[in-house]
Order: C-alpha cells, then sequence, then structure tokens
C-alpha cells in the first residue's frame, strides 16, 4: 500500500465509497469581519449513479466522421452550469456561508435558514470566487482531482 494511503489518505477513498452516509466540512478560506464562526460547507459525495447522471447531463461527445464513416475527429463539450448545479444539489448537506443583502450588508446564511437558498439556487446569489472553492469541495470530496488518481489506484490494490 502507498504511503499516502498508509498515513491517513485513505480515508477520502473511504469517503467516496460510503456515498450518502459520510460527509466532509470545508472551512471557508476567509474570515469575516465580526462573525463568530467561520464560514462552511458540508458536503457528501456523490453516489455512483448520481456521479454517472451528472457526467450524462453535463458531457457531451461529437463525432465528425468522414465519408467511408470513420471517425476524423472528436469534439467534447461540458456544460458547466448544469455540472455545478448538479453538485451543489445532490452533494450540499449543509452550510453557513456569506450572502450580500440588496441594501449591501453582509449577513451569515445557514442552510436552514426559511429563505436560505439551495442546491442549485446558489447559481444565482455566490460569487465566482465562491463557486470556485464550492467546485474545489466537490471535487475532493468526490474524489476527481488529478492528484486523487494515485490514492484510488493504491487502494484498490491494497
Amino acid at each position: 500500500m502507498s504511503e499516502e494511503v498508509r498515513t491517513g489518505e485513505w480515508r477520502a477513498w473511504l469517503l467516496g465509497a460510503a456515498g450518502r452516509d459520510a460527509t466532509m466540512r470545508f472551512p471557508a478560506p476567509i474570515d469575516i469581519p465580526g462573525w463568530d464562526e467561520q464560514p462552511w460547507v458540508e458536503l457528501r459525495p456523490l453516489t455512483v449513479r448520481e456521479a454517472l447522471r451528472r457526467d450524462s447531463i453535463g458531457i457531451t461527445d461529437e463525432y465528425e466522421l468522414a465519408a467511408n464513416g470513420h471517425a476524423i475527429a472528436l469534439r467534447r463539450r461540458y456544460d458547466l452550469e448544469a455540472m455545478a448545479a448538479f453538485d451543489l444539489e445532490h452533494g450540499i448537506v449543509g452550510y453557513l456561508l456569506p450572502m450580500q443583502e440588496s441594501d449591501g450588508n453582509t449577513r451569515a446564511v445557514h442552510h436552514n435558514d426559511r429563505d436560505a437558498p439551495r442546491g442549485g439556487q446558489l447559481l444565482d446569489c455566490i460569487s465566482m470566487a465562491m463557486l470556485e472553492w464550492l467546485v474545489e469541495c466537490a471535487e475532493a470530496v468526490n474524489m476527481r482531482r488529478p492528484g486523487d488518481a494515485p490514492v484510488l489506484d493504491a487502494a484498490k490494490k491494497g
């Protein structure tokens, strides 16, 4: 078994295998003046079925065929909005995030708040910086980062 798996990276592999029952909490990479608690998001990994559905709605392959019917080119298109919305809709278990109100004030929004945006609705309320962070969190919990491949390979062989 590789050193990464022996030193604790196995937990990410295990969470990926555990599906709906496992969650990871990610503290936001910011501190907000006057807040007692650091913003956070809690996600669960997608189940295998959900991951396949996410890829099915978000990735389209188009083949260009020659006159003889052989493929001469492949165009892959990504619907990043659909994929991000799917991750947020199915992966977010909870959050405490800053939201800017129409008067310019920032308030703490907890996922249990009555008016809190849910899942894909978050795409209408957050900044690009926050979206990038949420996507990084989803990539981490679902083991989709390039560096995760060796950990998964080692765990499979272990």
